[in-house]
């Protein structure tokens, strides 16, 4: 009886620590899904200059997605998991900061594992709808 309560506790345990890997269990937000969302809201992606663009190098990210929307020009982030995604918010803030940009918090929005970039800081229309995106 012993030995039988014994292996289902290892598998109790198992089954959880297999859960708590890098973004094992997470509510994670899918590219395109967010894509599709943003462009419902005016986005668009594709060819477009790069604004936004040229701060990843400072990161040394690529973006999964470069678009504009609403008079921004935004780089999306997809990330395994939400701590990775507030690490690279973390980044972009920094190098954001190291290019001039007096109040880098403005141009930065993170939730789960996405983060968005807008060059220049968007408009209220414009972090609504990223943020409408983000949250659903």
């Amino acid at each position: 009886m012993d030995r039988r309560l014994g292996a289902l506790a290892c598998i109790g345990l198992t089954s959880l620590l297999a859960g708590c890997g890098d973004g094992g269990g997470e509510d994670l937000i899918d590219a395109d899904a967010l894509r599709n969302c943003l462009a419902k809201h005016g986005a668009s992606f594709g060819a477009h200059p790069a604004a936004a663009t040229g701060y990843a190098p400072l990161f040394h990210l690529a973006p999964d997605l470069e678009g504009k929307i609403r008079g921004s020009s935004v780089e999306v982030f997809i990330e395994r998991s939400a701590v990775r995604a507030r690490r690279d918010a973390a980044d972009a803030k920094g190098a954001l900061t190291a290019v001039g940009l007096s109040e880098p918090t403005g141009s930065v929005e993170q939730s789960r594992n996405a983060v968005v970039v807008f060059e220049p800081p968007p408009s209220s229309e414009a972090r609504s709808a990223v943020r409408s995106c983000l949250s659903g």
